[in-house]
């Protein structure tokens, strides 16, 4: 991949990529690329506490910190649509390069055709995207995608810690900025501990997946 980037990238343009993977991008291209991290990552308890959710805007993949054997040590973290694209337009992110920890990004780029794709490494685990032109805007339907054990972990909470599970529900009331009707709908699964109708509508990622 390295080869391909220095033959196929000029050295004036930027690259975005997960932060875990730049030093080893900087390393064997010898330090010749402005390389940026994919940042603002929220907690989304942090997110009550600090912005407003209009400045959020659409959440695109909210998935599960796991820190704890113990359930409320976990939490929500959270990639919105403003977040990423704002950071791409101000850095002038020429090139995006998508990893295996968080390949699901590929979902979003794939849907929004101010990216095209440009090559995949490693059996797909790897993906380059270019952007097309600035500013990047947002994509008109993508819908929000939760990570695989979301179901699970609202559940245990519901059943076994209460106070954390009406927490997490005003977290994600926040966040997600559905209508009373859409979101007392995404409960009612929970709640009556139907996974398959959970998974039926609503579409779920998995971390460290090929997309």
């Amino acid at each position: 991949m390295d080869k391909w980037i220095k033959e196929n990238i000029p050295y004036d343009k930027n690259i975005l990529c997960q932060w875990y993977y730049r030093e080893s991008i900087n390393f064997f291209t010898e330090c010749k690329y402005n390389i940026g991290k994919i940042e603002k990552i929220r907690v989304a308890s942090d997110t009550i506490n600090e912005i407003l959710s209009e400045e959020i805007g659409k959440p695109l993949f909210i998935w599960l910190r796991r820190d704890s054997k113990k359930i409320v040590g976990n939490c929500f973290f959270v990639q919105s649509e403003n977040d990423l694209l704002q950071q791409i337009n101000a850095q002038r992110s020429d090139y995006i390069i998508v990893t295996f920890r968080r390949n699901f990004l590929s979902l979003y780029f794939e849907n929004n055709p101010n990216f095209t794709f440009l090559k995949s490494f490693s059996n797909g685990e790897i993906k380059i995207y270019k952007v097309k032109d600035f500013p990047v805007i947002p994509s008109i339907d993508f819908s929000t995608k939760f990570e695989g054990q979301t179901y699970m972990y609202l559940r245990r909470l519901y059943q076994k810690a209460p106070y954390k599970y009406e927490e997490e529900k005003q977290n994600l009331k926040k966040i997600l900025r559905w209508s009373d009707d859409e979101f007392s709908a995404f409960l009612s699964f929970v709640e009556r501990g139907d996974e398959k109708g959970f998974w039926e509508h609503y579409e779920r990622i998995e971390e460290r997946k090929i997309y």
